[in-house]
């Protein structure tokens, strides 16, 4: 007798529609739920490579900030070492000129040498 009330509550229930009701809300809040939970899987890892990529830029930026500081100041050195042998020497242009056309090659070959040191 019991196992008839049960039959026929679970029968009714499916009559009824609320159950159907039920169950269809039960099922989409579970895809609601998995939804959310992919969304925020993708969010973070939309995120991860977000900060990622701002991690590069910075490296990148920093790196390349490094070498026009580091180009500028040997030249700016060579440019000061010329013009103080223009005035031991009294030849006004050409110190300068001579700073300049060895500051460049020089700054660049210590960027090569750091390259070759670091890079590899």
């Amino acid at each position: 007798m019991n196992d008839n009330k049960k039959n026929k509550i679970a029968v009714d229930d499916k009559i009824d529609g609320n159950s159907f009701v039920k169950e269809k809300f039960q099922v989409s809040r579970f895809f609601r739920e998995k939804m959310r939970e992919r969304r925020d899987d993708d969010n973070a890892s939309e995120r991860k490579k977000k900060l990622a990529a701002i991690r590069r830029a910075l490296w990148a930026a920093s790196f390349f900030l490094g070498l026009g500081v580091y180009l500028s100041s040997v030249v700016a050195v060579c440019i000061i070492i010329g013009m103080k042998c223009d005035e031991i020497f009294s030849s006004s242009p050409c110190g300068v000129v001579a700073g300049i056309f060895l500051g460049f090659p020089v700054a660049i070959y210590g960027i090569y040498a750091d390259y070759q040191k670091y890079g590899k």
